[in-house]
């Protein structure tokens, strides 16, 4: 009983932190997206700085030495360098400005005497492309007249869809979902997930609808980024956990008490970008 006791409680004590977290946190970022434009960039380019920084250390050869060091700094200066020329400019240009940097990077490897220059390149070419293109993606979601609010409402859809996960697979799931990678997570918190999304992506169309916000997307476009966000959000989180699992860690850093790192709180809404993108240039 006293055993059972303990971990109700440090579960209920973690619950709490993950969610005092998560609001303080919520509310940052939501209100640096509302503000002004530069806020909004301003934001997004710190969060995928710090996202390079913690995929960097992970991946990155790491010896302790001043090389390892400006080595990860410079593959996070590239990374936020795509991001700005992603959100300024045609995305083609990033892709110009990875090329080039790749030819670069295996210059400054050619002088570390390092065990493993062509990973190291590899790492931080992917960082670039994985986490700079799709953050500067954002920028363009409302077309060429910036809006913050088509952005916001997806971003409080991941939030809905992990957090409605997360509760209803810790307190009906059964059936796993991923056991090799992710032993946790659960089919239970896969539905529960998507009819959360889908939930908050009614509720978002009708608050728009009265704010006169993002009013050129229909109930079934909000519907249907519901289900793009929801299930590529629970896919994102699960590469994320490969990633974590190839490398040996539990957590992408330990910024946000209860949530671990900048990567674990944004690895889904990572990978929902460049498909909800999809649909809204091409589609919606």
């Amino acid at each position: 009983m006293v055993v059972l006791g303990s971990k109700k409680s440090e579960y209920m004590s973690g619950t709490k932190q993950r969610i005092i977290t998560g609001l303080i946190f919520a509310a940052i970022v939501i209100g640096g997206m509302l503000a002004h434009q530069w806020s909004f960039i301003g934001v997004f380019g710190l969060i995928s700085a710090l996202c390079l920084w913690e995929f960097l250390g992970m991946t990155l050869e790491n010896n302790s030495s001043s090389i390892d060091a400006l080595r990860k700094v410079l593959g996070v200066l590239l990374g936020v360098g795509v991001f700005v020329s992603t959100s300024f400019s045609d995305i083609s240009f990033s892709f110009y400005i990875i090329f080039f940097a790749s030819f670069l990077f295996l210059l400054f490897e050619l002088f570390t005497a390092s065990k493993q220059p062509f990973a190291n390149v590899a790492y931080i070419i992917f960082g670039a492309l994985y986490l700079g293109v799709p953050f500067g993606l954002l920028v363009h979601f409302s077309g060429e007249l910036f809006s913050p609010f088509i952005v916001l409402g997806v971003l409080l859809i991941v939030w809905a869809s992990d957090v409605a996960a997360y509760f209803v697979g810790k307190n009906l799931g059964k059936h796993k979902l991923f056991p090799r990678i992710s032993p946790k997570k659960t089919w239970e918190g896969v539905f529960g997930g998507v009819g959360g999304a889908l939930l908050v992506s009614a509720l978002i169309w009708g608050l728009y609808q009265q704010l006169g916000w993002a009013t050129n997307l229909t109930l079934s476009n909000w519907l249907v980024l519901g289900i793009i966000t929801s299930v590529m959000g629970i896919l994102g989180d699960l590469v994320e956990s490969m990633l974590k699992r190839s490398v040996q860690i539990k957590d992408s850093g330990n910024l946000l008490p209860g949530h671990g790192g900048f990567l674990d709180r944004f690895d889904a809404f990572v990978f929902v970008i460049p498909f909800a993108a999809l649909y809204l240039f091409f589609v919606a």
